[in-house]
């Protein structure tokens, strides 16, 4: 009888040969003790020769959290892997509704020497919320100088430490981000204008309860042409002449208890109208 011939399989992503069959399987450590222990805690050796191409897009096909979660306990190899495809991370306090109440009752406090070892350790991330980390100054933003680079959308709602020198910090380790909140962080137009001039990609500011003006503004919208959002309630520095001759793009201005002045509403008059 002859020989039936070996089948060769490959990853369906990449191509990378699988060498499933006999005659390709590396065979040098079968019999020893480490190969033994392998096959009684169920490893199929293959897998441990997959590129890691090959195991982030097995990991992307995990639909379920548990299953996620689980990879990472493989080895420290697969634990790198899921690591790297992690796109977004937020604290537990960021899911709830921030007020100056809820915050009185949250005691979580994370300092730099956090937000740097997480960053170390989710290099990918396109989405990152600090919100109601109060207590956080400007150095904890540091780390985005050197893994902020495919950032996309940052949250900084209720950090009172973040300053114009943390702007200065955002504009030149996250040149990509489209979407940020500042929601009564410790801003001024100094930083906003440094922010704008950094990131001109900006299609989404929440600007509420900070210390910026009319210059700020103005400065945003001028180097931002994207602009389709932005919130300014209860910056009383806001009177609305900003706004004037702002891109096209801009849909959605949120003005509440802002100073407005009659030039300044008909400068807004102005945006809506252009808009339709």
């Amino acid at each position: 009888m002859s020989q039936a011939a070996d089948v060769s399989y490959s990853c369906g992503s990449c191509g990378y040969p699988l060498n499933l069959t006999s005659s390709n399987r590396i065979t040098t450590g079968i019999g020893s003790a480490e190969y033994q222990k392998s096959i009684k805690k169920g490893r199929i050796s293959f897998l441990m020769d997959l590129p890691d191409d090959c195991l982030c897009f097995i990991f992307q096909w995990l639909d379920c959290s548990s299953g996620r979660e689980s990879f990472g306990l493989t080895c420290h190899r697969w634990l790198t892997i899921q690591n790297l495809s992690r796109r977004s991370l937020q604290f537990e306090c960021s899911l709830t509704q921030l007020s100056l109440s809820s915050l009185s009752q949250t005691s979580l406090n994370v300092t730099s020497f956090h937000v740097h070892k997480l960053l170390t350790r989710y290099q990918h991330l396109q989405q990152l919320s600090l919100s109601g980390c109060t207590e956080l100054p400007d150095s904890g933003l540091n780390p985005l100088q050197s893994y902020g680079s495919k950032l996309q959308s940052l949250y900084l709602d209720c950090c009172f430490g973040s300053t114009d020198n943390g702007l200065s910090l955002i504009g030149t380790g996250c040149p990509s981000v489209t979407s940020i909140s500042l929601y009564r962080c410790t801003i001024t137009d100094v930083g906003l204008e440094i922010l704008a001039n950094a990131c001109s990609t900006l299609m989404r500011v929440n600007l509420s309860y900070s210390r910026i003006s009319d210059y700020g503004l103005e400065a945003l919208l001028q180097k931002c042409s994207q602009l389709k959002g932005v919130t300014v309630s209860y910056c009383r520095g806001v009177t609305g002449i900003g706004f004037r001759g702002c891109s096209p793009t801009l849909a959605y201005i949120d003005t509440e208890s802002c100073k407005l002045e009659p030039e300044g509403v008909m400068g807004l008059l102005v945006v809506v109208g252009s808009s339709f």
